[in-house]
Parts: structure tokens; C-alpha cells; sequence
């Protein structure tokens, strides 16, 4: 092994390279230093599953449109919006007006419901593709294969109401 090292001269503002062979002892160092192969496969799932987390998270995944509309609502939203849409059945209504991102949109209570239901549905699935993803990583045993890996497949198709 060779170690290279660079030198700066500031009065000149050159910069020079020399380089020697690596002793016994600093070979030996360096070895201590360098991660196993074990260790790379570990640090290469750990990243590989933050980037499906990340993906997971992301408008790749959590978005649909409603006349046209990109927009996400998390799990605490769609319940709160079926407890809105219980209070409105108690109360009589038919139909219901929820702005998002600044837009109105009004559907009848029965329309509200079945989208919910499919949201619902789409999210269970997706979450189901991001855990299958992190498993499938998690057993897998080169970095080769971890880097290789493309977990942006297999998701449901996006909702488009």
C-alpha cells in the first residue's frame, strides 16, 4: 500500500505529491481502520432503508388528486374528516365543503366515505410494499446487492378522483 501526501507551499502556491509505501505498522493500522465486509453490508442497509423511509414519505408515494388537485391526508386527517362526516349525518346533511390547500371541494357524505375507503385502502397497501421493501433489504447479504436494490416498485397506482 502507498500512502500519498501533499505539500502546500504558501510562498509560491505550489502544491507537490510525494509517495512512499506504507510501513509494516501503518498497513496494519490501516486494516484496523477499514471496515469488514460485514460492516459495509450493514451501513449499506441502514442507508438503503432511511432512503425507502424517505421514499415512503414522500409525494411519490403519499399524494392523490382530487379534480386535479395533488394533495395527502394523513391518517389523524381522513378520521378527523369521518367524524366530520358523521356530525354532518347527524345533524341531516347531505353534503359537506372541506378546503384544502385553499380550494373548496363539496361532495355528498356517501362521496366523502367511499374516497376515504379508498385512501384508506391505498395506504394500507403502500405501507404494506414500503415494509416489504425494508424487509427484503434487510436480508439481503452484499452491498452489491444493497445498492443495486429499487424500491420504488410495487406501490399501488395513485388515487384520482
Amino acid at each position: 500500500m502507498k500512502i500519498q501526501t501533499l505539500t502546500y507551499n504558501g510562498a509560491t502556491g505550489e502544491t507537490t505529491v510525494s509517495e512512499r509505501d506504507m510501513t509494516p505498522e501503518e498497513v496494519a493500522q490501516a486494516e484496523k481502520l477499514m471496515p469488514t465486509e460485514s460492516e459495509l453490508v450493514k451501513q449499506s442497509i441502514e442507508q438503503k432503508l432511511q432512503e425507502i423511509t424517505d421514499y415512503d414519505s414522500s409525494d411519490s408515494v403519499n399524494s392523490f388528486s382530487i379534480n386535479g388537485v395533488n394533495m395527502w391526508l394523513d391518517f389523524d386527517e381522513r378520521a378527523r374528516i369521518r367524524v366530520s362526516i358523521d356530525a354532518y349525518k347527524a345533524n341531516g346533511n347531505t353534503t359537506m365543503e372541506k378546503y384544502f390547500n385553499g380550494t373548496p371541494f363539496s361532495f355528498p357524505l356517501e362521496v366523502w366515505t367511499q374516497m376515504l375507503n379508498m385512501l384508506e385502502v391505498y395506504a394500507s397497501e403502500a405501507l404494506n410494499v414500503t415494509e416489504k421493501h425494508k424487509m427484503d433489504v434487510s436480508n439481503l447479504t452484499t452491498v452489491q446487492d444493497v445498492l443495486s436494490y429499487n424500491y420504488k416498485t410495487g406501490y399501488p397506482q395513485k388515487l384520482s378522483f
